[in-house]
């Protein structure tokens, strides 16, 4: 985090990528001693004792240390994380509420379809986290300089939107695959729960920005305030969907709660700086997807599969360049910041 809060990307990236090699060699070495599950699962801690240890080197010749006022500095950061730690719990709890709920009113097998398409979602949340970690010291400190973070942010989001957008179309079309390829036809349930749940990709890219925005600004007690709402409110309405629509009520839930936690976020963001201009690009986007899933449905009767995806594609490329959702302008402000 120190390195990238000086955005020292190189030095970041090394320990990152030293902790993983240690993983990869310590995992592998227990597997080959036929060593048990246990041991097995204390390659991560060693490699992270690894990590640490040569991060503390890097730090130390970067900066050198003063051992008292690092002691200090260190008891302060850890009361200052107490927070940041409190968030990062209720972000996982709140991500697991609607699991826990189905599993008190419907069966093993909806939580099971219901799981498989949720930890789909998870994953594609890396270009968000991406970003998100290369952006957060940056916005950090632009913030004094209102219109430079509002750009960046604006371009970032557009991008994202985009992203979802291509990430949708082509999910709902290839969803049956997906899930047959990575997991089996014994999910075959969870198809039409996985294409519900992709709407949701537009939302939880612009939340996960959004928060790491509210964090940059110091809000964390008003993200704080937002998750405890959010728990609270998504576990009675998912409870009340459910019974009402039976499993697809969690996915009716899930999109509505973090369709509230996005409005929360502007609201907040509003009184620093002119937020609401991210709904030009996101509404575009909605309609891309919308257009295209549409075309899609005709296609279907007249071209093979794999003819309507490159069609579709291309499409997808001139919908975006004549709505302004590709511009070389947008791409040189990007790289302007977020290339050291």
């Amino acid at each position: 985090s120190y390195c990238l809060g000086l955005e020292k990307h190189n030095h970041y990236g090394f320990i990152q990528l030293f902790t993983n090699i240690i993983l990869l060699f310590c995992t592998y070495i227990f597997i080959i001693l036929e060593q048990n599950v246990i041991i097995i699962a204390l390659a991560p801690f060693l490699a992270s004792i690894c990590g640490i240890i040569v991060g503390y080197k890097k730090f130390n010749l970067l900066e050198g240390v003063n051992y008292s006022y690092f002691i200090l500095e260190l008891r302060n950061l850890i009361s200052q994380t107490i927070p940041l730690g409190i968030i990062s719990f209720l972000t996982i709890f709140s991500n697991k509420i609607i699991i826990i709920i189905i599993g008190l009113l419907q069966t093993d097998a909806m939580v099971g379809n219901y799981s498989v398409s949720i930890k789909l979602i998870e994953g594609l949340l890396i270009f968000p986290i991406i970003l998100g970690k290369i952006i957060f010291p940056i916005i950090s400190v632009n913030m004094s300089q209102i219109n430079k973070a509002q750009k960046l942010i604006q371009y970032i989001l557009k991008l994202l939107f985009s992203i979802a957008s291509f990430i949708i179309v082509f999910g709902l079309i290839l969803s049956k695959s997906i899930i047959l390829n990575i997991f089996s036809d014994s999910f075959s349930n969870s198809y039409d729960l996985f294409q519900i749940l992709l709407w949701t990709l537009f939302p939880l890219f612009a939340n996960n920005i959004l928060g790491y925005i509210m964090f940059g600004l110091g809000k964390e007690g008003k993200v704080l305030k937002i998750l405890l709402f959010n728990i609270l409110f998504s576990s009675i309405l998912t409870y009340y969907f459910i019974i009402q629509y039976g499993i697809f009520g969690a996915c009716y839930s899930n999109i509505i709660s973090l369709l509230i936690t996005l409005f929360s976020y502007l609201y907040y963001l509003s009184k620093e700086f002119y937020i609401y201009i991210i709904f030009s690009s996101l509404l575009k986007s909605i309609c891309i997807a919308v257009i295209l899933i549409l075309i899609n449905n005709y296609l279907l009767n007249i071209f093979p599969n794999i003819l309507s995806i490159l069609f579709l594609l291309t499409l997808f490329l001139i919908f975006n360049w004549i709505l302004g959702l590709f511009k070389s302008e947008d791409l040189k402000i990007v790289k302007k910041y977020l290339i050291y």
